[in-house]
């Protein structure tokens, strides 16, 4: 009976692929103009994407997403503000 082993080729796939998921669908939020779920959609992808970046030292790669993800972050904490007045601040 074969266990499945994690190995760093099977985390790195995983990390791009699924990097790569969120970021499609971020852009499918952004195209269908349903803010700020497409942030939250975007900054995950831009995580996973920081991680991969750092996992195989690629410096350029690191400083686009760490870009990314600052400009992200205040569409973050909006959208989070957003959501508290529409969900918590009506009831």
């Amino acid at each position: 009976m074969a266990l499945f082993v994690l190995t760093y080729a099977t985390i790195d796939f995983f990390l791009q692929w699924t990097a790569t998921a969120f970021t499609i669908v971020g852009a499918v939020l952004t195209s269908a103009n349903l803010y700020p779920y497409n942030v939250f959609a975007l900054y995950i992808g831009t995580v996973l994407w920081t991680i991969w970046a750092v996992r195989i030292r690629q410096l350029s790669l690191i400083v686009v997403n760490s870009a990314l993800l600052a400009i992200y972050m205040g569409g973050v904490v909006q959208g989070i503000r957003e959501l508290y007045d529409l969900y918590i601040l009506t009831r």
